[in-house]
Order: C-alpha cells, then structure tokens, then sequence
C-alpha cells in the first residue's frame, strides 16, 4: 500500500499550486463551563483534556472537568469545592499540574485558595490513572501559603523538564506591593519557586533541589526566581524546556519574561520595574545589571490590553509553520498575539497580531492551554469556552482503548472542514524521525518500513486496502486495530498518522496529522 501513497504523491506533484492554508482558526472544545482559567493533558494521554474551573462563589463550583474523546463527561474529574474560598475575583482553583509519571503514579497536583484565603499545593492520585474520578480522600497537602490581600495569587504550577513541581506566586495583593515582598529572599511571595516532590527533606513535605540559587544562602531555599508581580500564567517549552512568564503589570505596562532551561536566580525586577520602565518606588534602584529585562512589553490601552495572559511556544505538528512562536494575549480585550525568541535571548521578534482569526467570540481570555501533542487552547474564562486552535485545514488525531494483546485499539481522526475527502491511516513500527518527505517540503511523521500498512479510504467508506471499517465518515473517522493475541508483541512500539488527499492541494496532500506512540502492553 505503500506504492499507492507515493504514486498519488507523484500524480499530484504537477497540480496547480494553491494557498496551503497556513491560516489558524478555532474549533469549540467546551462550552457551559463555570470559569475555566486552563485546559492541559497529561503526558501520554491521547483521549482526556482535562478542564480547571475556578470555582470562588456560591454559584461557581471548583472543580476539574474532562473532555474525553471529544465529549465532555458529566462526572468531574475532581470536586473540591469545599475546600475553596467563596470570595475574591483572583482566588479559587487556579492551577493543574500532572506528575511527570503520571500515567504510572496517578499523581497530580492543583493550586487553590483554601476558605482563609491561604495559597494551597495539594496533591491527589487518580487509582488507575486512566479512571475519570478521583476521590478526595487521597489528598495530601504539600505547602500552605499565608496570603496577606485577595489578589495576586498567581495560580500557575507546571512540572519543568528537570522533574521537578515550579509554582508561581504573586506579591500578596493591593497596589505598588506595599510589603516589597518580591524582592524580599525571605518570602515566597513575588516568586517563581521550584521544589522536588518525590524526595521530602526532613520535616517537610516535598523536597528543596539541591541547585536552587538560595540553598546555603540567605533566603528561602524554595525560591528559583525572584521580582515577580503576579506571574498568572507561565509555561515550558516542550522542546528545549525553557521557562516563559507572562507578569501582570500595574498601572502601565505588561510583559513576558524567559530564563532559559536549568538557569535560576533571575531578578525580575518587580517593585522596582514595571517592565522595562522605573516605577520610581521608594528604595529602588532601577535599571541595574542584577535585573532581568523582559523580551517583550507593551503599554496598557484599549488597543493592547491591560493584563497580559502568558501562554506556550507552539511544538505542535498540526501547524508547523508555526513551530516555535510563543503565543500570548491579554485578559481584557482578548488579544492574540506571536512571536519568536531572538537567537541572544533577549526579545521577542516578529510580534504577529492574531486577533482577527482568533479572538473572535472569546469574552475574557484567561489562559491559554497544552495538550499532550503540543497543540493549543484558548480559554474565555469569562464566557466559559474553550477552543482549540487549528489549521483552516487542521486535523487531529487520538486513540481510544487499551492497546493490549488481543484487544481492538480504535485511533480517531477528527478533522475540520475536510469532510468528504479521501484518506489515508498509516502504521510504522520504525519511529517518525526523519519520516517520510513530500515534493512540497513537509514530511509524513512516520517512516517507511517491512511493517508499514497503509489503508486508504474515500467518501464511499471504501477501504482500498483491507484494514478495518470506518465509522462516521464525513468530517470524522476511526479506524479499529486489532492486536493479535501474540506475547511477544508486548513491548512493541508503532506510530500512526492521518493524511488526506487533495487533488488540488501541493503534492496531493492537504493534511497531516500529527503522530501517535502506541505501546503494546
């Protein structure tokens, strides 16, 4: 079957070239949602995107909801409604962090504001973890945070590629930071911290990595980075692991601030610097080579915004012209916006205004989300929706079932605007590096080899090459699997991908879909 898909390739090599649609739009992924403020799966995980509800009212409930194969479930994920304030605009459940081996531990981790307003780090284990509840009972409180206003709580936990569990706190709250607490070493507030959740000091309930700046200095060990307003939003890149922060500013400007992979002990500034610029505060000293500059700010106005919502470098594969923009934008007017990293590190270059694709419909960007492919979300917090980001001509790919031997693993294709288009569904045991390429320049991220099965599908649900049966076929698709019932098949690895055809589009092909890992268990 392998003859099929490059005789079309090479059929369609000479067609007229047209636009390759390399414009995003938006899909609707949830909506009805009380506050959503992030959206994020778990490594590995292919069928859940799990939702965070702020919750913070008698009539808003703090919860974690999933979208599974596409449908939301009527059952949350977790309920901790109990545990949160019911007051304060920034509190409530603002953060969702899953352990690294998640998928082998059942380990995550939320950050919420508990009924005295106090900054919580709790951990819970979902038994198995793929179950779509978790208990409370298996809560286990890490750190509890004294918070001295309601506002600036930051909310933001993430794993970084090292392992270990990084929390973003604001300076406590009011205006100016009144307690000059970021640039206090001896507070945690106004600071990135990083901690080690898997091996405890004495005494404590999470562990202080040996590399962090403090450790055996002044201050407290916990503390990675420092001069923090409210760093609501931050992120990782899944690439090479550097650390991205989108700081709410005060009266005048907002920023994002980078520090690269495994670097710690950046002074951000903050209440000295409100971005690039001096706040003139009593006992500052600004503009001093111990500060980290931003790489981007902008002045606050109806054309910007007035509070930046960091968000992710894009490492996804369903867009990949833009491989490596940091997509960011701001609560209030909801703009979008990208840019990439100069090659010093120092700014964000080729700043690109995507609010006319994007932003549309969306009330109250609060976050952005990642799902475990590295594709995006946009969060309206204030109109309870979530949308993924996608190609005018994007497509998705997910599996459902345990890919066991002797069980039927079903791999989903949900695709967007492409109904009534013939495809392609790929199998290789042989990786996606460097895959197979197209006279167009992209490349099928799966390799040709002995074990490689192609079954290629048109409107009529025919299936040119035996495979399966297809369910659906307009604008969705799914192919079963069936593993034989073999013992040595256990421990194998194989990747799948969808491809549709176009006789119009370069090379024949309109859409790739990204890749998927399967593990025969």
């Amino acid at each position: 079957m392998t003859r099929i898909l490059f005789v079309v390739a090479l059929l369609c090599a000479f067609a007229a070239p047209v636009v390759n649609g390399q414009s995003m739009t938006k899909q609707l992924i949830a909506s009805g949602l009380s506050r959503p403020v992030l959206a994020i799966s778990p490594d590995g995980d292919m069928e859940r995107l799990f939702i965070v509800e702020q919750g913070n009212s008698s009539s808003r409930i703090a919860r974690i909801r999933i979208v599974k194969n596409g449908s939301m479930l009527s059952t949350p994920f977790l309920n901790i409604d109990s545990l949160v304030i019911n007051s304060g605009n920034e509190r409530g459940l603002l953060g969702l962090a899953f352990h690294p081996n998640y998928m082998q531990n059942g380990y995550f981790f939320v950050n919420y504001n508990n009924t005295s307003g106090q900054t919580v780090i709790r951990r819970y284990q979902a038994n198995p973890p793929t179950a779509d509840t978790v208990s409370l009972g298996t809560g286990f409180t890490l750190m509890t945070i004294s918070q001295p206003y309601s506002n600036h709580n930051g909310g933001m936990i993430a794993f970084g590629p090292d392992g270990y569990l990084y929390i973003g706190m604001g300076d406590g709250g009011s205006g100016n930071d009144p307690g000059n607490r970021a640039q206090n070493l001896n507070s945690l507030l106004g600071k990135m911290l990083r901690i080690d959740v898997d091996n405890p000091n004495p005494g404590l309930a999470y562990g202080i990595p040996a590399s962090n700046p403090l450790v055996g200095i002044t201050g407290r060990d916990e503390i990675w980075h420092w001069g923090l307003r409210n760093p609501w939003r931050f992120s990782f890149d899944r690439q090479n692991g550097d650390m991205w922060i989108g700081d709410v500013g005060q009266n005048a400007r907002e920023e994002i601030s980078y520090a690269p992979a495994g670097l710690g002990g950046r002074n951000f500034g903050w209440r000295c610097m409100e971005g690039n610029g001096c706040t003139g505060l009593s006992g500052c000293t600004c503009n001093s080579n111990a500060l980290a500059d931003p790489v981007h700010t902008y002045f606050q106005g109806s054309s910007t915004g007035w509070c930046v919502t960091g968000g992710y470098v894009y490492r996804g594969c369903s867009m990949p012209w833009l491989q490596g923009q940091y997509f960011f934008g701001d609560y209030l007017t909801s703009k979008i916006w990208t840019g990439t990293l100069n090659s010093s590190g120092t700014a964000l270059t080729g700043i690109q205004d995507r609010s006319s694709q994007l932003s549309s419909g969306i009330s109250g960007l609060g976050s952005f989300g990642q799902d475990g492919l590295g594709e995006l979300y946009l969060i309206a917090r204030d109109g309870g929706v979530v949308y993924k980001i996608t190609s005018a001509f994007g497509m998705t790919q997910t599996r459902s079932g345990t890919p066991s031997i002797g069980n039927t693993v079903n791999y989903n294709l949900f695709s967007y605007g492409q109904g009534g288009l013939p495809y392609i569904f790929g199998l290789s045991s042989n990786g996606t590096y460097p895959g197979m390429p197209l006279p167009d320049g992209r490349t099928i991220p799966i390799n040709d080899d002995p074990m490689l099965q192609f079954a290629l599908m048109n409107p009529t649900n025919t299936i040119y090459s035996p495979y399966g049966n297809l369910a659906g076929f307009l604008a969705n698709a799914s192919v079963p699997v069936n593993i034989p019932n073999l013992p040595f098949l256990v421990g194998q690895e194989f990747w799948s991908a969808f491809l549709t055809l176009n006789t119009s589009a370069p090379s024949g092909v309109q859409s790739i879909s990204c890749a998927i890992q399967t593990t025969v268990q």
